[in-house]
C-alpha cells in the first residue's frame, strides 16, 4: 500500500503467507478416528494422500510405518534445526538426514519435509513456477523490484535449492509423506502444520465438523506444550480460535506472533518472517523488525496485541493451557 502502513487485513494475509510459503500442499482429505483416538492424539488415525505419488499414508504411531518417538539427544534435534537455517545446499542437507529419518527420527523427518517444501515455494517465487528464469534473469528482476527481492537473497535461494529442485523424488521421498510421519511421531512443528492444513481442507470442503475441530485442537495442544517459539508463531497461523476460561477470545495472529518474538523467534530486520511480510507491504524498510512492521500499520491496536502477547507467554510459562483454550 503506497505511502501507508500495513493494515489489519493485509497483515493477516501476509503473516498467513509466511506459513503457506513454508508448508506442503494441503492435505487432500482426512477422517477422524474412534472415540479413543479423540482422547489421545497419539492414537488418532488420519489418512493423507500425497500430490506427487498418490500414495496414502495412515498416520498411526503404533505402526512400523511411523516408529515411536526416537531417543535422539536434544543436541541432535537442535543440530537439525540449526543446519536447516544455515545450510548453503539443501540437497546435501536432506541427504544427510535420510538415514536418521528412515530409522524413525521424527525431527529428521520433519526437516526433510521443511527443506523440500521451502525450496518448492521459494524457488518458484524467485525463478517462476512453470517457466523457469535463469539466475541472471532472476537477479535482474530482483534488482528492479528492490527490497525484499534483493539479488543476495536470489543467489542464496538458488544455491540452496537448485540441486534439490532437480533431484529425483524417488531418492529423497515425498515431502508430504515425511510430514505425515513426523506428525504421527508427535514432532511439535509437524503437528501444528498438519492441524492448520486439516483446517484449510475442512473449509474448502465445507465439512468442518466437531470431530475434525477436536482433532486439530488436540494436535495444537500437544504441540504447544513444547513451548517452542516457532510453534507459538505457527499456532497464530493455525486457523484455530482458542477461547479463554472466562469466555474471552484468547487467540489473535498478531498477539501470537509477538509472543513468539518475545520468546526468541528470529523477528529481526531481514529475518525470513520480516522479509515475507514485506512482500505484502512495499512500504517496508530493511531496518524494520517484525514488531516494527506490525506496529507501523496498526498503531491503535498494537498496545493491546502486545499486552495479549505478554499474557500468552505468562500462561505458557505457568502451564495454564486451559486459559489459552487448550
Amino acid at each position: 500500500m503506497p505511502g501507508g502502513g500495513l493494515r489489519v487485513s493485509r497483515t493477516g494475509a501476509a503473516i498467513f503467507f509466511v506459513a503457506v510459503l513454508g508448508v506442503a500442499a494441503a492435505i487432500v482429505w482426512w477422517r477422524h478416528g474412534t472415540e479413543d483416538a479423540r482422547s489421545d492424539t497419539g492414537s488418532t488415525l488420519m489418512q493423507h494422500q500425497t500430490a506427487e505419488t498418490g500414495h496414502t499414508v495412515v498416520l498411526d504411531p503404533q505402526t512400523p510405518q511411523a516408529p515411536q518417538l526416537d531417543k535422539a539427544s536434544p543436541d541432535l534435534v537442535t543440530d537439525f534445526a540449526a543446519r536447516f537455517r544455515e545450510s548453503p545446499d539443501y540437497l546435501e542437507y536432506v541427504r544427510s538426514l535420510l538415514g536418521p529419518a528412515r530409522a524413525g527420527n521424527h525431527a529428521a523427518q520433519f526437516y526433510i519435509f521443511r527443506a523440500l517444501d521451502k525450496c518448492k515455494y521459494e524457488f518458484s517465487l524467485y525463478f517462476g513456477a512453470r517457466i523457469r528464469q535463469s539466475l541472471d534473469d532472476a537477479l535482474r528482476s530482483a534488482a528492479e523490484k528492490g527490497w525484499p527481492f534483493d539479488p543476495e537473497e536470489v543467489r542464496r535461494v538458488h544455491g540452496r535449492c537448485s540441486g534439490l529442485m532437480e533431484s529425483d523424488v524417488k531418492e529423497l521421498g515425498d515431502r508430504n509423506e515425511w510430514l505425515a510421519l513426523a506428525t504421527a511421531g508427535k514432532h511439535p512443528l509437524a503437528q501444528v502444520y498438519f492441524a492448520r492444513f486439516l483446517s484449510m481442507e475442512a473449509r474448502k470442503s465445507d465439512n468442518d465438523d466437531a470431530a475434525g475441530r477436536e482433532t486439530r485442537k488436540l494436535l495444537l495442544a500437544e504441540a504447544l506444550r513444547s513451548r517452542e517459539p516457532e510453534v507459538i508463531f505457527e499456532i497464530g497461523n493455525s486457523s484455530y480460535v482458542t477461547v479463554a476460561s472466562d469466555g474471552e477470545a484468547a487467540w489473535g495472529e498478531y498477539a501470537w506472533v509477538l509472543a513468539a518474538c518475545l520468546r526468541g523467534l528470529d523477528c529481526a530486520p531481514q529475518s525470513d518472517i520480516a522479509r515475507t511480510l514485506c512482500l505484502y507491504d512495499r512500504a517496508c524498510q530493511p531496518y524494520e523488525s517484525v514488531p516494527d512492521i506490525i506496529r507501523r500499520g496498526n498503531e491503535t491496536e498494537f498496545p493491546a496485541w502486545e499486552d495479549k502477547a505478554h499474557w500468552i507467554n505468562e500462561k505458557i510459562d505457568a502451564g495454564d493451557w486451559a486459559a489459552l483454550g487448550f
